[in-house]
This record gives structure tokens, sequence and C-alpha cells, in this order.
């Protein structure tokens, strides 16, 4: 099979697949053994039995006739799911030793949704455990490695995810993203990720319904399959009491019959950044310019860190901790003491990282006043050395957690600001670098539509690693 066909879209496969020039049997049969073939580590576990037989059935319906190109415009299309998101009758491990022979006997309400919409499940995408930390070196799993450098990261959490895409072993993957977890690793291997609004696409089942940290997101190498996911996921859900109806915020620019008016922060406030990254990063913003008018900002979402920093293992701790003693000797011993220092939260903590992260939501919304989207940077360097959680330094000033190298993702999930990563470009040593674009929420079409022009402009899709 022509190598080109992995790197197509999933918009257009599933055209060509309506029309007879593919065969979803023998694609997805290629992609099976691609996959196998792969030293990449992107997938946990092939459904190959499965995903052949739904094959079958979406041949069958293909050539009859007998579909609804609305109800299914994934018919035949294979897609990945993370390795935390549940699949009736697959494995689902959360990356975890404790789960290892989990056998869930549902669908997440993601994966339902996919399955209706025609969509092949190939198989799930690894991750660290409990999606807990930046780079993919589960206990149970193992080390995920960039499709671009075999001794690079791939981040995280949903690394198989973004790693698969970005090596055409799939050409669009579902994850989750609670700090970056989508946008990280699809800037890291040079793809395009949607973080969408908080609550627009349901997340279930999920042990902390009430909070609105993790989302569900959409991992390809071309915007359209961002939006045609979002189609196909978004939308109210009983399962999740947080999820709401499909709603799309309408476009007016603030300034009228003007052209989007783009602010840009290179530092957010607090950020540090490798010089090289922030280079190719300002360089990619001629392209914004040519389809918006951009104007350099000061934004504040230094309380950001604050607020993270509490929440996110005060969280894991609500969710885990109870369950410690029983699991402690299997545990990435990273993952462990993170949830320790979520149980060692006290009120007074706890009540000032809400009201930093209320601060970070009210600065996220003054920038909206005057501008119709923030762009920024996506992750502060280039893939580093498989082996490090972080960068030894960032910039000649030496990193103290891992919150130093993704510092541009996490304040839009706490604000709950859609937030979508592109390409910028390649670092002088061949690895990708992301550019970040934010909207006001429910803006995920609007800041989808600027995504692709800028795709047009500066296209990035031709460009795809060699098959490792």
């Amino acid at each position: 099979m022509d190598e080109g066909l992995f790197f197509e879209s999933a918009t257009q496969l599933a055209a060509r697949m309506r029309q007879r020039e593919v065969s979803p049997v023998e694609f997805t049969q290629a992609l099976i053994e691609r996959i196998g073939a792969s030293q990449l580590n992107a997938y946990c576990t092939v459904c190959a039995d499965e995903a052949i037989s739904a094959a079958k059935n979406a041949e069958v319906l293909l050539r009859s006739g007998e579909f609804d190109v609305h109800a299914q415009p994934l018919l035949g299309v294979p897609v990945s799911i993370k390795d935390n998101i549940e699949t009736a009758g697959v494995r689902t491990t959360y990356g975890s030793k404790v789960f290892a022979n989990n056998i869930p006997q549902a669908d997440a309400v993601c994966v339902r949704r996919l399955k209706a919409a025609g969509a092949i499940i190939v198989g799930k995408t690894t991750l660290p455990e409990f999606a807990t930390k930046g780079v993919v070196d589960s206990p149970l799993l193992g080390i995920t490695r960039n499709p671009w450098d075999l001794a690079r990261v791939v981040g995280g959490s949903s690394g198989g995810a973004a790693a698969a895409v970005a090596a055409g072993l799939g050409p669009i993957a579902i994850g989750n993203d609670q700090a970056g977890s989508v946008r990280i690793p699809a800037a890291l291997c040079g793809v395009a990720g949607i973080k969408p609004t908080n609550g627009r696409i349901p997340f279930a089942p999920n042990d902390s319904p009430w909070e609105l940290l993790f989302q569900v997101g959409v991992i390809s190498r071309f915007v359209e399959d961002l939006e045609l996911g979002l189609r196909v996921l978004e939308g109210q859900h009983s399962d999740d009491p947080m999820s709401y109806p499909a709603f799309d915020r309408p476009f007016t620019p603030v300034r009228a019959g003007a052209r989007p008016r783009i602010a840009w922060s290179s530092r957010i406030g607090f950020a540090r950044i490798d010089s090289e990254v922030l280079g190719i990063v300002e360089a990619s913003l001629a392209a914004f310019n040519a389809v918006g008018d951009v104007e350099g900002i000061e934004v504040n979402l230094s309380p950001a860190p604050l607020a993270y920093s509490i929440l996110v293992p005060f969280k894991r701790a609500i969710e885990v901790g109870h369950r410690l003693e029983a699991w402690a000797e299997q545990m990435d011993p990273e993952v462990l003491a993170y949830i320790r220092l979520g149980q060692s939260m006290g009120v007074n903590e706890v009540r000032a990282a809400l009201s930093a992260r209320t601060a970070v939501y009210f600065e996220v919304e003054r920038v909206f006043r005057d501008h119709d989207f923030l762009v920024t940077p996506t992750v502060s360097v280039a893939a580093f050395e498989i082996g490090l959680t972080s960068p030894a330094e960032i910039d000649g000033v030496k990193t103290t957690s891992f919150r130093d190298w993704l510092p541009y993702t996490y304040p839009f999930n706490l604000s709950g600001h859609p937030a979508v990563t592109i390409p910028a470009g390649f670092t002088g040593g061949g690895l990708p670098v992301g550019i970040q674009i934010v909207g006001p929420r429910f803006s995920d079409r609007a800041v989808l539509a600027l995504a692709r022009a800028v795709e047009t402009e500066r296209p990035w899709t031709a460009k795809y690693p060699p098959f490792r």
C-alpha cells in the first residue's frame, strides 16, 4: 500500500472509502501490520480481530450504499483510543500494573459515539501511569518514543496517541487533556490537537465528574479532522453532569467588520522558553498576520502554577489516595509521590488554589474583551532525551518542576477556554515545535477556523517522519 495513504486525513480517507477508491478491510489490515512493525511502542493493545470484523461490516455498508453519511462520517476509518478511556471487552489499563487485567464491560461515551459514526477502533494507545506525567514511561506499558528521533520523549500524557498519528499509525486519535495532555505530545510530535471548551465533549465514566480539568480531545495531522472529531464527540450526555448541548458562540470580530484581532504573548507572565523554540514560534506568526492582525500584549497568568500545583495532586489523591496502601508496591514511584503530595494538602492550600484559578479565568477573559484570539507557544522546549521527566534547563536556567516546561497549556484547563496546537516549524535538529491558539469559551470552531487558515497559509501536513 502507498505509504502516503497512511498520512491522509481521516476526512479524505472516509470520502475515498465512500467512493470505493480505498477498501476499509485492506487499509485496516495494512495499518495493523504497520503498527506491528513500528518501534515506537505507541499502541499497548491492537484490536486486530475486532477491527477487521468492523472493517468488513463497514465495507458491506459502503458497497450497499445503505448508510447515512451525516450520521456515519467516519465509516470505515480506523481510530485509536488512549488507554485510560474505557472500551468494552478490550483491556483498559490506565498505564498501571494495578489495572493490567482490567476489561471494562461498557464503552466510554466518546467511544460509543465514534462507533455510531462508523469508526473502527483499531487499538489503545500508551500513556504514563494514571496520566500523571508529561512523558510516557509506564511501569506496565514501557517507554514510547518520538517518531522524529527515537532517543527523544513523545510528551504526555496522550503520548502514544500523538506518536501514532505522527508516524502514520492511524489518521485520528482520541486522548484527554488535564494540563496539556493532548497539546503537549501533539506539539512535540509535529501534529495538531484540540482541548475543547471544558464540558463540550462528555467525559464518562469519570470518578470525578463534577470537576472540569480533564477533557476528552482529538489529535490528527489535519485541522479538518479536529473539526470532524469535535462534531462526532460533542454534545450533552446524562453520564457527564458537566457536559452541555452542542453550542457555538457566534464569531463576531471585536472590531466590527475588521480582520480577527490576535493577541500574542510569549511569556504569559511567568513562562520560560528555549530561545530556539521561541524564534521558531515567532517566525510562524507571519502566517497569522496574513489572516489577521497580530498584536503583542502583556498577559499575566502567573497565578496558574499555584492553582495547578495544588488542585491536580489534590484531585489525584481524592481519586486513588484511599487505595495507595494496596497499590503502592506496583506503582511508579514518581506517581506515588505525586498522589501523596495531594494527600498532604489542607483546606487553606485548596482555598488559595481555587482563588488562583479564578484569577486565571478572569485574566483570560480580560484578553478577549479587546481580542478575538490569544496565541502562545505550546511547549517551552522541543522533545528532550528519554530517561528524563523534564529537561535539565530551559534557556540556561535549571528546571525545578515538570511544570517549568509546560507553562502554556495548563492555564487553559484551569480557565476552561478552548485551545488548539498546530505545528510551527522544526528545530535545527529536526524536532517539531508547536504554537497554541486559544479562544473565548464556546468558540471552538472559530479557533479551528483560524488554525485551518494558518494551515492553508503555511502548510505542514506534507512533512512526516521516516517509518520507525
